[in-house]
């Protein structure tokens, strides 16, 4: 009777824990699911919903019924990763572009792993997304931006609290007549300083005279 009580105490603690890692899976605030080689969703928590647009975990995965061809803008990428994932059990960090419910489309960077059988076959994906099209436009802008320092026809220095320049553009390096590595070893004095003795000797040698 004993052995009957520990065990029904046990199997309802495993229930209890089950019931807990399936709401706070729910609950996260970043998308997770899981789907079946074949395109379809086994499970999605909240959070994948609302990326996707979808009002209702149900509703998005009675709704789905090919992943990469509804929310894959290139539908191919999802071929991709299930052909590495053929191979390797496990992709991080991978970004693709995906299709809202409402057609809009976003960037979406997830990780996802294999379940498989007892003979090594892909039972299901598991996976983690998270919308990251801000965080692509910022980089896509900065990256503009720099282009555009770089080859700006004035010079351009950047100098950290002690005086150290930590960058230099292309007209900077070519008006001080360094290269890129030699300022970022400077500081902006030093640097000014052996700039001007520089024009000070080709005056020197255009008129014969200099007093530094």
């Amino acid at each position: 009777m004993f052995d009957n009580i520990q065990q029904n105490n046990q199997n309802q603690s495993v229930q209890l824990a089950s019931n807990d890692y399936h709401d706070m899976l729910m609950n996260a605030p970043i998308g997770a699911f899981s789907s079946t080689p074949d395109g379809r969703f086994i499970y999605v928590n909240s959070a994948f919903t609302r990326i996707f647009g979808y009002d209702s975990p149900r509703e998005m995965i009675e709704s789905i019924k090919d992943i990469g061809k509804q929310l894959y803008a290139n539908p191919e990428n999802r071929e991709e990763i299930k052909r590495y994932l053929e191979k390797n059990d496990e992709r991080l960090n991978y970004e693709f572009r995906f299709i809202r419910k409402d057609g809009s489309v976003f960037w979406g960077s997830y990780n996802v792993r294999t379940v498989r059988d007892e003979k090594g076959n892909i039972v299901y994906y598991q996976g983690f997304l998270s919308d990251v099209t801000e965080r692509k436009r910022e980089r896509e802008s900065l990256l503009k931006t720099q282009f555009a320092i770089d080859r700006a026809s004035d010079s351009i220095l950047w100098v950290d609290d002690e005086g150290y320049i930590v960058y230099a553009n292309d007209s900077a390096c070519t008006s001080m007549g360094y290269t890129r590595e030699e300022l970022l070893k400077m500081t902006v004095l030093i640097s000014i300083r052996i700039s001007l003795l520089k024009i000070g000797n080709n005056i020197k040698k255009m008129y014969g005279v200099w007093e530094p």
